[in-house]
């Protein structure tokens, strides 16, 4: 048992090895123009609005733009599969129908994204995965599910941060008004705890650098955002280890 779990934790370190430059402060420094745009464009959808649902109206959407930029999935296919990814992440149960009809669809839509990469090499994290098997590093079976699992963790890790770190900062308004943008994140994980913040979980570096650009932005451009009721209104759904806020509802300052 123990031979299997050593060989186990092997090809997990390779497999994180093979797309950790993407996801070191040098990879990501290539999407910043990439992610400050794809903020903009998540705040103007919210604009006008007198009410929105952070998870699902902004930190879902945005992190399946940034996604599809730092992913290098298929344009055709992108806005798509990532909304695929972020419904297996959320609350719905698992055995239900729809589901079900989701997890097989995302699983036609990675296996297209992996020959479209084959065909057209590129430098971005699918890109690697595909060279890798190309190379031998690692199985076909490998492959698909480091593709997959990495487009829903990531999907997941990014949208809990932003939706409900935006939550807890406003219950703590004093933190928020003497804080700089640029030290907001780091305030923001202490807030979090280490649960929602390990920075061995998939897509944590990714998730950071989205949360410094978006939440600066967010409260900028919402200066009178309020929580609506309490932080323990906020229902959590999922399994230890792996819950996410079914929705964080806000009032939005329409004024701004």
């Amino acid at each position: 048992m123990t031979q299997v779990l050593d060989r186990d934790g092997q090809r997990q370190a390779l497999l994180r090895h093979l797309t950790a430059p993407y996801f070191a402060p040098a990879g990501l420094d290539v999407w910043t123009e990439a992610i400050d745009r794809c903020v903009r464009e998540g705040l103007e959808i919210l604009g006008g609005r007198e009410r929105a649902d952070l998870m699902g109206d902004f930190a879902l959407p945005l992190t399946a733009t940034v996604g599809a930029h730092v992913f290098g999935l298929p344009p055709a296919h992108a806005p798509h599969m990532m909304e695929l990814a972020g419904r297996l992440f959320g609350h719905e149960d698992a055995q239900t129908p729809g589901i079900r009809a989701a997890r097989r669809e995302f699983g036609v839509l990675v296996e297209e994204a992996l020959r479209e990469k084959a065909e057209l090499p590129a430098d971005d994290v699918i890109g690697a995965l595909v060279r890798a098997r190309h190379g031998g590093a690692i199985s076909g079976r490998e492959l698909r599910e480091q593709a997959a699992g990495l487009l829903i963790g990531a999907s997941g890790t990014t949208a809990i941060r932003l939706a409900y770190g935006a939550a807890l900062l406003l219950r703590h308004p004093q933190t928020l008004g003497r804080v700089p943008a640029r030290d907001l994140v780091p305030v923001l994980e202490e807030l979090l705890g280490p649960r929602l913040t390990a920075p061995s979980a998939v897509g944590a570096p990714l998730a950071r650098r989205v949360a410094a650009a978006a939440l600066p932005a967010l409260f900028a451009r919402f200066p009178g955002m309020r929580l609506v009721g309490e932080l323990t209104d906020i229902v959590w759904r999922g399994a230890i280890g792996d819950r996410r806020p079914v929705a964080v509802r806000v009032l939005l300052d329409v004024r701004a």
